[in-house]
């Protein structure tokens, strides 16, 4: 089967790379930065309407590097890979694969037009599937755009939409805004990854927030008849979770951060929308550990 390719999220209502892209302004004409990340979240008891199909449980892991090139004082762009990958302990009946993965390029670009104003345009052209049987129908192109307006060196607007055909959710607008009222306090309240955090000195901080991890992938052609559905061959999935936690991050230095947290997942659910069923599971609790840095 042949499809327009999908647009699909970075996980969630703006593309995360395109908020960093405009909250970093102006830097040095070259700079890298890299992230790892690994979380699991417990099983749970998971439905497809009121029938209970059993328990299931879900690991995630994904790697990130970016390059960032600052062209002029008002525009900069940055070059990078991205690798996701979901794997499930599968209930008996729960008809989807048991890891969902992703491999892209990311592209972004930040363009500061006014003496308050920056927008920040990015893409991530990439396979996006089970990576069972790979076909067109599994390259997507996720498009965030962002646009932010300073309105004092302590308070930072930002407004945008992500785009992505084949969604539950195809185009998603959201307003977010970061506060920085001190050194000691961060309050940013960005979708995906909602945050207020303390830092107790240039190294050691706590944070709570919440987060909307997932994405949106395409199954292989022969995936329904494989499971005793043939109408899923090919379909688009969406996985979604909501999460709400806190954590600990501590700096070694600017190459070297680490972040633990825990919290709840909140909601976890499948999504076939083009045949309009979904799969909801309980919540449960997860844990995440993240390095990251840059240069």
């Amino acid at each position: 089967m042949n499809r327009v390719p999908q647009q699909l999220l970075c996980a969630s209502v703006l593309s995360t790379l395109a908020f960093e892209a405009v909250a970093e302004g102006p830097g040095s004409t070259y700079g890298g930065a890299y992230s790892a990340r690994f979380s699991y979240s417990a099983p749970a008891d998971i439905s497809r309407g009121t029938a209970n199909l059993g328990e299931m449980d879900a690991v995630e892991f994904s790697l990130r590097y970016s390059a960032r090139f600052q062209v002029s004082e008002s525009y900069s762009y940055s070059i990078g890979l991205d690798y996701e990958r979901w794997g499930f302990g599968l209930a008996p009946g729960l008809q989807v694969p048991n890891t969902l993965q992703g491999v892209s390029l990311v592209f972004g670009n930040r363009w500061k037009f006014a003496d308050k104003w920056a927008v920040a345009v990015s893409a991530r052209p990439g396979l996006y599937s089970d990576f069972d049987e790979i076909t067109g129908d599994d390259v997507s192109v996720p498009v965030s755009v962002v646009f932010s307006y300073d309105v004092n060196p302590k308070l930072q607007l930002m407004f945008g939409a992500n785009f992505q055909s084949g969604r539950d959710i195809p185009v998603l607008p959201a307003i977010g805004a970061v506060w920085k009222p001190d050194d000691k306090w961060n309050v940013s309240l960005i979708l995906p990854r909602p945050s207020v955090t303390y830092a107790f000195d240039d190294k050691l901080s706590v944070f709570v927030g919440g987060e909307l991890t997932g994405g949106a992938y395409t199954v292989g052609d022969n995936f329904g008849t494989r499971v005793g559905d043939p109408s899923l061959n090919g379909e688009r999935l969406t996985y979604r979770e909501i999460r709400a936690g806190g954590g600990v991050r501590y700096d070694f230095s600017k190459a070297l951060r680490l972040e633990v947290e825990g919290g709840w997942v909140i909601d976890r659910r499948f999504v076939y929308d083009d045949r309009k069923l979904q799969f909801n599971g309980d919540g449960a609790p997860y844990v995440r550990l993240g390095l990251s840095g840059s240069y």
